[in-house]
């Protein structure tokens, strides 16, 4: 239950606000690499087809992409939730209406989804959910 009491996330030393999603992201993983937690090393990235060539969306399709899920997954359960699903966006941007539906779908069957516009919120709702997990199992 102490486990994860005093892991605590580190301010970037730049204003977040002005970092893009792929930042963001990208700063997260490397904190979240750092913590010694066995349960962390089946965590992963859903890549964003969007921004891709119409080609290698259809070819990501075809393999079982869907749009609108969350930028990242832990398939962990924790207390009450089956997984942890964690979306990054830039402050002040909204999730589209394909991620809105999605996130309402891994709600209903047990997920745990955040939207998240920084690094240090999303490392805290990891330490947290670790915490659910230590006291359950």
């Amino acid at each position: 239950m102490t486990r994860y009491r005093n892991i605590r996330a580190v301010p970037l030393a730049s204003s977040e606000s002005q970092l893009s999603e792929h930042q963001i992201q990208a700063a997260f993983v490397k904190a979240i690499n750092q913590i010694p937690d066995p349960c962390l090393q089946t965590a992963f990235a859903i890549p964003n087809a969007a921004k891709r060539s119409f080609t290698l969306m259809n070819s990501l399709r075809a393999e079982g992409f869907r749009t609108g899920m969350p930028d990242w997954c832990l398939p962990v359960p924790a207390g009450p939730y089956n997984c942890l699903w964690i979306e990054f966006k830039v402050p002040k941007k909204k999730p589209t209406p394909e991620q809105l539906i999605v996130h309402e779908s891994l709600r209903k069957v047990g997920g745990l989804v955040y939207v998240l516009t920084s690094t240090e919120a999303a490392i805290e709702v990891v330490l947290s959910y670790l915490r659910q997990r230590a006291v359950t199992h």
